[in-house]
């Protein structure tokens, strides 16, 4: 892994395009700094303030998140339109999961789910039979959170637009019933892989045809 840690860029305001200084995080390792997950988990870590007209605004750059010592790692190209990257470090590609993803939203769900110790895959398939149930099937839905007293999962709908909606519940039945199901769709070792609800419409029409 020959990414720093850190790396000081200039970047323009969109606002009113005064150029700055900002700190990027191309490799984020969970181990050495597990403060930087709050940041992770609340945008603050893409999130910038304007030194000049005080607005704040977004900036999305790669970005390697990883836990050696849970065994995953995820990937964020904001740009990669690929389902599959290869990871030639000896190090990276022998944890557990490897993830690509696009959006900071879809980092925050992946590291959530691995906190709570729940398989991707299976959440997808769960997601894709509630689409199907609700009859939404261009909305796309990100898992929130697990209520322990209640045994459910919470996810948030978007629209077509990536508008938020609402809220959703969803008895862990699903995901428990699902579980085998996700298991036998095999992933291919070495690869961040990008899984989705695309990915899980295709395998479940793979494995039917």
């Amino acid at each position: 892994m020959n990414k720093p840690n850190t790396q000081d860029a200039p970047i323009r305001c969109p606002y009113c395009s005064t150029e700055q200084q900002h700190t990027l995080y191309p490799v984020v390792d969970l181990v050495e700094k597990p403060a930087l997950k709050l940041g992770l988990l609340t945008d603050s870590l893409f999130s910038v303030r304007c030194t000049e007209c005080n607005n704040r605004f977004e900036v999305m750059h790669e970005m390697l998140v990883l836990d050696k010592n849970a065994s995953f790692a995820i990937l964020l190209a904001p740009e990669s339109k690929l389902t599959e990257i290869k990871e030639p470090s000896e190090e990276i590609k022998n944890l557990e999961t490897l993830r690509l993803v696009n959006t900071s939203d879809e980092l925050k769900e992946k590291i959530l789910l691995l906190d709570a110790g729940l398989d991707d895959r299976t959440i997808e398939l769960c997601k894709m039979y509630l689409l199907m149930k609700m009859k939404r099937p261009d909305h796309s839905l990100l898992y929130a959170d697990y209520q322990v007293g209640e045994n459910q999962m919470l996810f948030t709908l978007f629209n077509e637009k990536g508008e938020m909606e609402e809220t959703i519940q969803c008895t862990d039945g699903l995901y428990i019933k699902l579980v085998k199901t996700a298991q036998e769709f095999t992933l291919k070792k070495g690869y961040f892989l990008r899984i989705d609800q695309t990915w899980a419409f295709n395998e479940i029409k793979n494995s039917a045809g």
